[in-house]
């Protein structure tokens, strides 16, 4: 019976500890776009985050022609291999993963991240 009670209490302290380390796992959620207008080229890119599932869209114009591409994948934000005080982000979208720098903050007001030296405004 001792023995029994011990190991449910080592199952325990075990799923607590797992439990916890979830908990810290940084998230986002919601919609953060940013817009690209180059000489020929105007276009959107926005992320739209729920959990660790992330969605993709960009739409490029090209002349009066405007395509479309939507991806889904997965996304984790964790400490920079090379500087752990810098943080990345890795996309998962299907057999690839990419890793951007990434940061988050506010402009003029507005909830921004910052994924690869571009800004991404929240969506309201």
């Amino acid at each position: 019976m001792k023995k029994t009670i011990k190991l449910v209490a080592v199952v325990m302290v075990i799923a607590m500890l797992a439990l916890s380390l979830v908990a810290c796992a940084k998230t986002l959620n919601g919609k953060y776009t940013s817009e690209v207008d180059w000489v020929f080229v105007k276009g959107e890119v926005t992320y739209e985050f729920k959990g660790n599932d992330v969605t993709m869209t960009t739409t490029t114009g090209i002349a009066g022609f405007e395509k479309n591409d939507t991806k889904t994948g997965t996304y984790e934000i964790v400490e920079s291999e090379e500087n752990a005080d810098k943080l990345v982000i890795k996309f998962t979208f299907g057999d690839d993963t990419t890793t951007y720098s990434y940061s988050e903050g506010e402009l003029d007001g507005e909830k921004v991240i910052i994924i690869n030296g571009t800004t991404f405004t929240k969506v309201k």
